[in-house]
């Protein structure tokens, strides 16, 4: 039997059996599989997307998309698929095999899958001729981006079905938490599921018949292990306060206290020249007493409120932080005469950033034949200010090095053979078939 929409939504709301009662429908986020979509009107790409509702008597489902890069919709069942089970599948790089492409429809969007005919590879490297359309446009890719045609059908020919299954009251509100079921819903190959919290109870939606048989083998499991779990989030939740209360509580009435540790090497940065940084924490409006603790290496303040509390430990407390990079990239991100390092040093006011060496990286399990450690040492906002700086300048190293690698490939593709190392205008990405993709397809 399908299941339509308003039977499912009677399912989660016997109350008021509202067609349209997606408030009572919904009592807690829904955990989803993911599918793949395709918008016939735009173009012939499938594109990621999760459930986020349906409606199988009007032939509709509503999705959401990663990072919101696409407002949430409303598409017919005959655009939507499960994602093709590619694993331990070859793909044929004969030339006229039919493949899917993983590309970009613009620029400024992700990559969708489009159906493909591979023209010719040489290397790593594979022409795929694809439709968008009444053009046809063609493009350059590596291996990764490719994968068999999919066989999965629209979710328009599938049956859909719904089951409820009874969670005990000292349950009910955990289950609430989406992510305690994204096991569970992965092993009964799941469409959807959601807590319905009128009939507390968790609901599943499933397009294979065996998942409800795999759903009733596995539903007592699965809430044991919940309270399990439950149990253990209480403890943790439980010493997290302990935790916090004692790194920043109130004490009595209107003094409040912090405390935290400073590496045993950095305590003199941190007290500063003639204790310079404690005079100053000490001079601020609210504090009663800034004292260090020698034997544990930890600074105890007290305060009238948390806020200069803050600003106090914001002066006093040093740390020591270690990123690695690749070593194919350290002398970039280090700069000529050290110039990127000092740029950081002076913006972010941290106080060192030293190059571990490699008998000391292999001590701490870095991959040195890999990896250049590097230790930021400072406050800790200093600290999150340099390290935001060398991931940006690291981000950019790599991506410049991905444009290099495209350039030397196009230049294989197309037999060129540049007399300098000055950066030349490219060719256009669409070729052969029709116009550049760039600006759009259809």
């Amino acid at each position: 039997e399908k299941y339509t929409s308003d039977q499912k939504l009677r399912l989660a709301c016997t109350s008021c059996k509202k067609h349209t009662c997606v408030e009572h429908a919904r009592g807690a986020p829904t955990v989803a599989m993911e599918v793949e979509v395709v918008f016939p009107e735009v173009c012939g790409a499938f594109y990621p997307a999760t459930v986020n509702g349906i409606d199988v008597e009007g032939s509709k489902i509503q999705l959401t998309f990663d990072k919101n890069w696409k407002p949430e919709v409303w598409v017919d069942l005959g655009h939507v698929r499960y994602p093709p089970v590619t694993s331990g599948q070859r793909v044929n790089l004969e030339p006229g095999a039919k493949v899917e492409v993983l590309l970009p429809h613009h620029d400024d969007e992700p990559p969708g899958w489009w159906m493909g005919t591979l023209q010719k590879s040489k290397g790593e490297l594979h022409v795929v001729e694809f439709q968008s359309g009444s053009e046809k446009y063609s493009d350059i890719v590596e291996l990764d981006k490719l994968r068999p045609p999919s066989v999965s059908k629209p979710l328009s020919q599938l049956k859909i079905f719904v089951k409820e299954f009874p969670v005990p009251s000292d349950l009910q509100d955990f289950v609430k938490r989406e992510e305690v079921h994204r096991n569970f819903v992965k092993k009964i190959i799941a469409l959807c599921t959601f807590y319905n919290h009128q009939n507390g109870t968790l609901v599943i939606v499933t397009t294979h018949e065996d998942g409800l048989h795999r759903a009733g083998l596995l539903i007592d499991m699965h809430l044991s292990d919940l309270r399990t779990e439950y149990s253990f989030v209480k403890g943790n939740e439980f010493f997290q306060q302990r935790v916090s209360q004692q790194h920043g509580r109130q004490v009595e009435p209107g003094v409040f206290e912090v405390k935290f540790h400073i590496p045993s090497d950095l305590v003199g940065l941190a007290i500063g020249k003639d204790g310079n940084n404690v005079n100053q924490a000490r001079k601020l409006e609210g504090i009663t007493l800034v004292e260090f603790d020698d034997f544990n290496s930890m600074f105890i303040i007290k305060g009238d409120n948390m806020d200069v509390l803050n600003q106090a430990r914001t002066i006093l407390e040093f740390t020591r932080e270690t990123v690695t990079v690749p070593r194919s990239l350290a002398g970039r991100v280090i700069g000529k005469n050290g110039k990127i390092i000092q740029q950081i040093l002076e913006k972010s006011k941290v106080h060192n950033i030293r190059v571990v060496g490699d008998d000391e990286a292999q001590h701490r399990n870095v991959d040195f034949s890999e990896e250049v450690a590097f230790d930021f040492i400072g406050r800790k906002a200093a600290i999150c200010d340099s390290k935001l700086m060398l991931e940006y300048h690291l981000e950019h190293l790599k991506y410049m090095e991905k444009l290099l690698e495209n350039r030397r490939d196009l230049d294989d593709q197309l037999g060129y053979d540049p007399p300098t190392n000055f950066p030349r205008p490219g060719a256009p990405r669409g070729r052969g078939g029709g116009p550049s993709r760039r600006g759009g397809r259809g």
